[in-house]
């Protein structure tokens, strides 16, 4: 049984990060291009972690009321 998504670490790769937020894989990677999304890149590739995309999904949606 394989952890497709998610790294033993419990980091998560563009992959992971776009099923996390029900997202288009090419939109994830666009808005990591353009620094819209909490991520880092760890060894050439681009991680994050569902703390991090918790806490930028709830600015995201303070950021739509009112």
């Amino acid at each position: 049984q394989t952890m497709a998504y998610e790294a033993p670490d419990n980091t998560l790769d563009p992959k992971g990060i776009a099923k996390y937020l029900g997202f288009h894989e090419m939109t994830v990677y666009r808005f990591l291009r353009e620094g819209k999304l909490p991520a880092q890149k760890v060894k050439g590739r681009w991680q994050s972690s569902p703390q991090q995309l918790d806490e930028w999904l709830m600015k995201q949606s303070g950021e739509f009321e009112g």
